[in-house]
Parts: structure tokens; sequence; C-alpha cells
């Protein structure tokens, strides 16, 4: 893992709920999360569902929590006739800190395009809070390929965006076929991955904004990959599913990915 210009605490570590948890879920989920983690000096955020933010907000706020939290989607547009949509100043009255944007769930059953992706991201950079742009490939391919699509993405998505918005953006490495499956991505695989899209940023943006741009890895994290995975060049935190879908598998996996540094150099 190395180190940048993040204003996170490394490594930043995250889940989304997806559509689970009912509001009541949610504050059993945080209450216990909090009891776990009320010793851990790094950044954790959750993403909850629309419905469950206020109520994450209120708790966060009363008990003086260190969790970070953020939505897992926008509309592009700040306020208009978009019947179920919700706009980026309505969720940073709520308080949300991050808006997770390109998520590969999105594209496949809701029609998210890279085009439409770029006005979420700009919609949440204006409006003061930071996206989570999941990219990455669709299938497993040659190196070429890989590397061929993830430059085409990555310039697609950070279209019209200037280096100063740039540097409070996060990126999450989520190829779909890792996605759910019963393995992540080859430790070799993300950090190629990783390596590349830091490349691609200084090439873009120069190496100061670039350093300041976490990169996370998504795609089947667990608990037998979570310290191998944040020992990794440029992964700069995680992004978890399924396996933080109750709180004590989230907290497992940050106190691994803490642990991790720790335990490589006595082994070293």
């Amino acid at each position: 893992m190395t180190s940048n210009n993040s204003p996170y605490r490394k490594p930043l570590i995250g889940t989304s709920w997806k559509m689970n948890k009912t509001n009541q879920e949610a504050l059993a989920y945080l209450q216990r999360l909090q009891e776990r983690l009320k010793d851990v000096s790094t950044s954790v955020f959750i993403l909850p569902p629309f419905s469950a933010l206020s109520e994450t907000r209120r708790f966060l706020q009363e008990s003086d929590s260190p969790l970070l939290f953020g939505s897992q989607n926008v509309h592009w547009d700040d306020a208009g006739a978009f019947t179920g949509e919700v706009s980026a100043p309505m969720l940073k009255e709520i308080g949300c800190q991050f808006v997770e944007i390109n998520h590969q769930e999105r594209r496949r059953w809701f029609s998210e395009t890279n085009e439409t992706a770029n006005w979420k991201i700009h919609a949440v950079l204006r409006n003061n809070m930071s996206p989570i742009i999941c990219l990455g490939e669709e299938k497993r391919e040659t190196w070429d390929l890989t590397e061929a699509f993830l430059r085409y993405q990555l310039l697609q998505l950070l279209a019209g965006l200037e280096p100063a918005a740039a540097a409070n953006i996060i990126l999450a490495y989520e190829p779909l076929w890792a996605i759910g499956a019963t393995e992540a991505a080859s430790p070799a695989h993300v950090a190629q991955v990783h390596v590349l899209l830091r490349r691609l940023l200084t090439e873009k943006y120069g190496t100061t904004v670039a350093q300041a741009i976490p990169l996370l890895y998504g795609g089947s994290v667990n608990r037998q990959n979570a310290a191998g995975l944040s020992l990794l060049p440029e992964v700069d935190g995680l992004f978890v599913g399924r396996a933080a879908l109750e709180p004590d598998g989230l907290a497992d996996l940050v106190e691994l990915a803490l642990q991790a540094p720790s335990a490589a150099s006595s082994i070293a």
C-alpha cells in the first residue's frame, strides 16, 4: 500500500448495503460496528439505501461517531422533473460525504453509461462531496485489452474534470467478473491494474493530484484475501460487498487490513 495525499486515513475501507436493511436494521448494524471499531484509527464508510440515510446521519451525529457515510446513487441535475430520483443537493443536505457512481450493477440493470456517470460525477463535485467512481472490465481479457478498456473508460468518466476537482475523487476498481464470484481478482492482476490507474491519473493530472486520489479494490473481498490485497502497491483501501453485510464482517476486514503491514514487517 502506498502513501498519498488523501484527506482520509488509510486504509480507506467501506461497504455498500445495496438494497438491504430497514432503518432499524441499519441502526443495529451501526451500533455494533461502532462498538467493534471504537479504537480503530482509519477511515471507514457506509453507503446505506436512500431510505436509511437520515437515520444513519442521526445516529452518527448523536454518537459522535467517526464513521463516514454516503449514497449509492444520484441524479445528474440538481432539480427537475425526474420522478423517483434524488439530487446531489438533497444528499449534501442530509450530510453525505460520498456518492457511489457507475457500479457494475447500475450499468447492467439501470443502463448507466460512461456519459451519464460523468454527468453524475460533476454533480457530486459541484455540491462538495466525493464521488466513489467504480470502473472495471466486464470479462477476463488479455492484458492489452484490459489496459485499453480501462484507459478508455477512465478518460470517459473523467471528461471535463479539472485537476482541482479531480483531487476529490475516489476510484474503486471492480471488474464485473470478480463481483459476487467465489474468488477476487488475483493479487498480481489487482496490483497491475492499480499501477496502471495511478499512471493514467499522473499522465492526466500530474503527480500531486494523482497521489491525492485513493484507489480502492472491490470484488469478492473477504477475510481470506483482505490483508494480502491491502499490501499491494497502489491499493489504498477496500470496497467490500457481501462480506460486510453484517457489522462484524466489516469490522473483521478493517482489522485485518490494519494488521497487514505490521504482520508483513515482522515476517520480513
